[in-house]
């Protein structure tokens, strides 16, 4: 009994043993199964986390990318706006080039047109100077054409071209005014080929109204010249001399060489004044002495250089009996005679007298300042400044007064100028000046320190130059008895 109870009891140890070990395993399963399920759910949990930092990290890409493809969109509409602009540019040049086209072309018709106007004013106004043979008709067409075509230096160029091509006498005189009416825009090389073309040309003339034709645009185009232009010519001149001229071409020169000797500096001067004293010694040619003996009267004399040159003269008027041929070398006595000796003007004033009748009215001139000449022997000596003062005279269309003060000189004329000027020197036959004040209402006044040179030409005739720090602003001119 005890054996079974026992049994019994042992048994229900057993079971309870038992339960208590499936417990355990249960209990060890379960914490097993807790722990596969704690650790899947930590894993779960990183996954998880890892998930959301990378969708946290692709939402911030996705903004970035986002604000990326915002900023270039609105660089491709920046891009799109600037496209639009260059394209509205390249428009506008496109029209622009195309309208500077039209009027490129237009100024082509125009220049051709121009053109085409010049070439039949040009052939107009030389047949016009064919038929008109004075000098005041070639001077208005040279006036004509350059204000047709414009004071240009094409206008120029072109002129002096067709003055070296041309074998007309009175186109030549023609174009060589067209020259002179340029002068001011010509080059040195311009004015020697058109001085050059000129003198050559005159050989050309047929009978004695083209060669005076040509020689008048020769005066003109000299008496146009500027101090430094002038200058030039007269070195071409002077080597241009030499160079085996016919007896005409040699007046030519010579009218050049005197028209512009008040233009040149002192060197110059006495170069031309030999040059004009051997062709008035040489004689021969009337012409050619009457020439050279108007030139040579522009000149200042002593009685150094006149005495000399006194035979020359008197030889010079036994070779001709034209009024005009006379009164030119007359001009030489006059300008001569305040310088001659005593003995010297008494022996031309006796030549001149003895004269023929019919040419005794041209030298009266002469006659005349070599009668003063021989009176001023007895008279006290009179001033140049003191014989200008007092009286009036006259250049282009103004009148001058000159008063004379102790060291100084005022000049007034007739638009209200006033020039006070120091007297320098104050000889019989010549005076210098420098100018202290001026006042010009209607035009430029005269620059102070100006540099003023009078002498005495004739008794009714005073040429004056002008000396100035700029020689482009060097004037030569000469005052007429009113």
């Amino acid at each position: 009994m005890r054996t079974a109870v026992a049994q019994l009891a042992a048994n229900a140890a057993e079971e309870r043993v038992n339960a208590s070990r499936l417990v355990m395993r249960r209990t060890i399963v379960g914490l097993a199964v807790a722990l596969v399920l704690a650790i899947f759910s930590a894993g779960m949990g990183s996954y998880a986390y890892l998930q959301r930092q990378q969708a946290l990290a692709q939402r911030q890409e996705a903004i970035t990318q986002g604000q990326e493809a915002e900023q270039q969109m609105r660089v491709a509409q920046d891009a799109e706006k600037e496209a639009e602009k260059q394209r509205g540019i390249a428009l506008a040049a496109q029209a622009k080039a195309e309208q500077a086209q039209k009027e490129e072309e237009q100024a082509r018709r125009l220049a051709e047109e121009e053109k085409s106007r010049a070439e039949t004013n040009l052939t107009q106004l030389l047949a016009l100077a064919e038929s008109n043979r004075t000098s005041k008709a070639q001077t208005d067409s040279a006036a004509s054409y350059v204000s047709a075509l414009g004071a240009t230096p094409q206008t120029l160029d072109q002129t002096v071209k067709a003055l070296k091509a041309e074998a007309s006498p009175l186109k030549i005189a023609f174009l060589g005014q067209v020259v002179g009416q340029l002068s001011s825009i010509a080059s040195k090389e311009q004015i020697q080929s058109g001085m050059e073309t000129l003198i050559r040309g005159i050989d050309r003339a047929q009978n004695d109204s083209e060669a005076d034709a040509i020689g008048q645009s020769i005066s003109s185009l000299a008496a146009k010249l500027t101090n430094s232009q002038a200058q030039d010519e007269a070195n071409a001149l002077l080597q241009l001399k030499s160079q085996g001229l016919s007896s005409r071409q040699t007046r030519a020169v010579v009218q050049v060489l005197g028209a512009i000797a008040p233009k040149v500096n002192q060197r110059t001067a006495e170069d031309i004044r030999g040059v004009l004293i051997r062709v008035l010694s040489e004689g021969g040619d009337p012409e050619l002495v009457s020439a050279a003996a108007l030139a040579l009267s522009t000149f200042r004399w002593t009685g150094s250089s006149a005495d000399p040159v006194l035979d020359s003269v008197l030889v010079g008027l036994t070779l001709t009996s034209d009024p005009i041929q006379l009164g030119n070398i007359a001009s030489l006595l006059v300008a001569m005679s305040p310088a001659r000796s005593r003995g010297a003007a008494e022996k031309a004033l006796s030549h001149l007298r003895t004269m023929a009748p019919q040419t005794i009215e041209s030298v009266k001139p002469a006659i005349a300042a070599l009668t003063t000449r021989l009176q001023q022997d007895s008279q006290p000596a009179v001033s140049l400044l003191q014989r200008m003062s007092g009286n009036r005279w006259c250049v282009s269309s103004k009148t001058y007064s000159l008063q004379l003060l102790t060291g100084s000189i005022i000049w007034r004329d007739n638009a209200g100028s006033v020039d006070v000027e120091s007297i320098v020197s104050n000889g019989t036959t010549d005076a210098r000046t420098v100018t202290q004040k001026s006042s010009h209402p209607e035009g430029k006044s005269e620059e102070v320190g100006t540099s003023w040179n009078y002498r005495l030409a004739s008794p009714d005739k005073i040429y004056v130059n002008s000396s100035n720090k700029d020689p482009s602003k060097n004037k030569s001119f000469s005052l007429s008895r009113c």
